[in-house]
C-alpha cells in the first residue's frame, strides 16, 4: 500500500459517500480510504479539489434506473465498489472536480494508479476508476468514447 503524508485532511471523508443515510458495508469503507481518500488528499495539498462523488449503493443505482443486466450493461456501476470481472478488488470510482481541472487531472495521473479516467466537459468534473487494470491506462469523453491522453487534455484544455 501507498504510504501518504497527510499533515491535514483537506477533503473530509464523508463527501466520499454519496448516500449518508444508507448503510455503507465497512469494507468498501476500507477500499475508500486506501483507493480514493488518501490519494485525493495528496493531491488536494497542490491544487483545488472542491467536488467528490465517489460510493454509491446498488440501491441508489437502481432508484436511478441503473439496472445491471439493462440495456447493455453488464456490470453495476464503479461507483457500487462491486467486485467483477472488470475489477476483481472492488477498488471503486470516483468523480472529482476542482477550479484547474487540467492542473488535476495531470496530478491525477502522476499520483494515482486509476486506470481509466473520462472527462465530462459539461459538468466540470473528472471520472476515475480502477477498471480493467489489463489494459493499461485509459482516456475517454463524458460519452465513454475512447481517445487519446493528448485529445483527453484538448478537451480539458477547453473548458
Amino acid at each position: 500500500m501507498a504510504t501518504y503524508n497527510l499533515n491535514k485532511i483537506i477533503v473530509p471523508f464523508s463527501d466520499f459517500i454519496f448516500n449518508k443515510d444508507e448503510h455503507v458495508d465497512p469494507e468498501i469503507l476500507d477500499r475508500i480510504l486506501q483507493w480514493h481518500f488518501f490519494p485525493i488528499n495528496q493531491i488536494a495539498h497542490s491544487t483545488d479539489v472542491s467536488h467528490i462523488a465517489c460510493h454509491r449503493t446498488i440501491e441508489h443505482e437502481k432508484r436511478k434506473g441503473r439496472i445491471k443486466g439493462k440495456g447493455g450493461r453488464n456490470f453495476w456501476s464503479e461507483h457500487t465498489f462491486e467486485k467483477s470481472q472488470r475489477q476483481p478488488e472492488g477498488k471503486g470510482a470516483t468523480d472529482i472536480g476542482g477550479k484547474d481541472l487540467y492542473t488535476l487531472a495531470e496530478l491525477l495521473i502522476q499520483n494515482t494508479s486509476y486506470t481509466r479516467f473520462a472527462i465530462y466537459a459539461n459538468q466540470r468534473f473528472i471520472h476515475c476508476d480502477y477498471a480493467f487494470p489489463d489494459r493499461g491506462r485509459r482516456y475517454f469523453d463524458g460519452s465513454w468514447n475512447e481517445l487519446s491522453e493528448n485529445k483527453y487534455f484538448d478537451i480539458i484544455e477547453e473548458i
